[in-house]
């Protein structure tokens, strides 16, 4: 089964509530109600997302974590069908993995999450050097270097899934 980029669809399988995981390189929004922090996120960013992770080809996901505290590579359960799936490039998977590799233990940007609201209001708002919050990690790791900081989830899952349009960017299920 073959869908283009998005896939908002869930594909069931097994239990009641679980979804089939794409293979490949591809980004993971987190979309469930979550905790207070998960609804402020998505209110100020006027979105549907709260998180983002970007999966690797041998199912292991990258991100920053309120939760884990820092920059880290950890394996989730993405089959709750409380994750969107976005096609990503697979050519750009080594580069996002080095860039992963080399920021391991980078620490959480509460900071800049807690000020995510305000950033429009203040032009040359710049985020913390010495920390990142998921969405942030996920788009420089994929080579959004200019102005990352200004980028949450949902933003993120928008401008990856342009790119994926533009390049034709298509998001297979495993059989």
């Amino acid at each position: 089964m073959v869908e283009k980029n998005l896939v908002n669809q869930a594909v069931p399988y097994g239990m009641p509530g679980h979804v089939k995981v794409p293979t490949g390189f591809f980004m993971a929004c987190y979309k469930d109600p979550g905790e207070i922090g998960d609804k402020l996120i998505r209110i100020a960013e006027h979105g549907d997302y709260s998180h983002t992770e970007l999966v690797f080809s041998d199912g292991i996901a990258a991100s920053a974590s309120l939760r884990d505290g820092n920059v880290r590579f950890k394996r989730i359960d993405l089959s709750t069908g409380k994750w969107d799936f976005y096609a990503l490039p697979q050519h750009a998977e080594p580069a996002a993995r080095q860039w992963f590799q080399e920021h391991v233990g980078v620490k959480y940007d509460l900071l800049g999450v807690a000020t995510f609201p305000f950033m429009y209001l203040v032009p040359h708002w710049r985020g913390s050097k010495k920390s990142v919050f998921c969405s942030e990690a996920c788009s420089r790791a994929l080579g959004m270097d200019d102005r990352t900081e200004r980028v949450g989830p949902s933003m993120l899952a928008s401008i990856v899934s342009m790119i994926a349009d533009l390049e034709g960017n298509i998001l297979s299920y495993p059989a």
